[in-house]
């Protein structure tokens, strides 16, 4: 597994939804919200005799997208949002990675506390573009080994600003393309 996304699934779900709660083996996790991924069993039941590690990707996808959508502070240590995953739990890992022309995965923010993993079109009913908003994180299911663009960064600051006291160990990727420093853990700019 990619160190990227066993990143991760170690901070994420180490989240509990109840500030300055954390296990005895592990390090505190400041700040919130925390994220329930409902169905993320099935997810990984699902694929776990042909790609375990792909799915394991996938749900670090999804966790990097909702940690963009609902940035991390810690004011939200109290908070849980879920998220659901229905239509991805019956799929296989290549099924996700390769959407059928014409569409893609997203993330969508419904509320303060619900999102959900949805397959858009890239056009609507009447052919033109399918517009994509703030509330939307696009999903490609790509493992970090996958994006050859990146270029790492320990500074910590550089990343998260004012925020880098709730972050203090993550690794920083700074996008080739003309775009925001974000960390390639959690996007908390709004747009990446």
């Amino acid at each position: 597994m990619h160190p990227l996304d066993r990143r991760v699934l170690e901070v994420e779900l180490a989240r509990t939804g109840c500030q300055d709660q954390a296990y005895v083996e592990d390090k505190p996790v400041p700040g919130g919200p925390a994220f329930l991924v409902y169905y993320a069993p099935a997810l990984l039941q699902k694929n776990c005799g042909t790609d375990a590690v792909g799915a394991l990707a996938v749900l670090a996808d999804v966790l990097r997208q909702a940690r963009a959508l609902w940035p991390l502070k810690r004011s939200s240590g109290n908070m849980t949002v879920t998220v659901r995953i229905d239509v991805l739990k019956e799929l296989t890992v290549h099924e996700l990675q390769n959407p059928q022309p014409g569409s893609y995965w997203s993330l969508k923010r419904l509320s303060d506390i619900d999102g959900m993993v949805q397959k858009a079109s890239l056009l609507t009913t009447d052919g033109s573009p399918q517009p994509v908003d703030g509330t939307h994180r696009i999903l490609t299911f790509r493992r970090p080994a996958d994006i050859s663009s990146a270029a790492f960064s320990e500074n910590v600051e550089d990343c998260f600003g004012d925020q880098s006291e709730l972050m203090p160990w993550w690794p920083c990727v700074d996008a080739v393309v003309a775009k925001p420093r974000h960390c390639s853990l959690f996007c908390v700019r709004s747009i990446c």
